[in-house]
């Protein structure tokens, strides 16, 4: 078991590290906030756009890549729904 001095330092070390999280929270949230702003200025065919970037270059990868180029077409391909989705977020958001 634990001495009690250890045990202690323990609820110390957690003490300092949970001040240290409060004190980066609002930073944090200013550069979401920051971000979401961002976001919301970009025009709608923006996100339609970017999606259909993605989309090409990930076919384009699949088809003349390697195994490595395949890799990077799959990463390619994950994004484009969250993108479309980031459009569909802004749209909803705006009203």
């Amino acid at each position: 078991m634990f001495g009690r001095s250890t045990a202690q330092q323990v609820m110390d070390t957690v003490a300092e590290t949970a001040s240290q999280a409060q004190e980066m929270l609002p930073p944090a949230r200013d550069a979401a906030r920051d971000l979401v702003g961002r976001i919301e200025d970009l025009p709608a065919d923006t996100y339609v756009d970017v999606m259909a970037a993605t989309f090409v270059a990930s076919a384009l990868l699949m088809l003349l890549g390697r195994e490595r180029g395949r890799h990077w077409s799959l990463f390619l391909g994950i994004w484009a729904p969250a993108i479309l989705g980031l459009g569909m977020y802004r749209r909803h958001r705006s009203g």
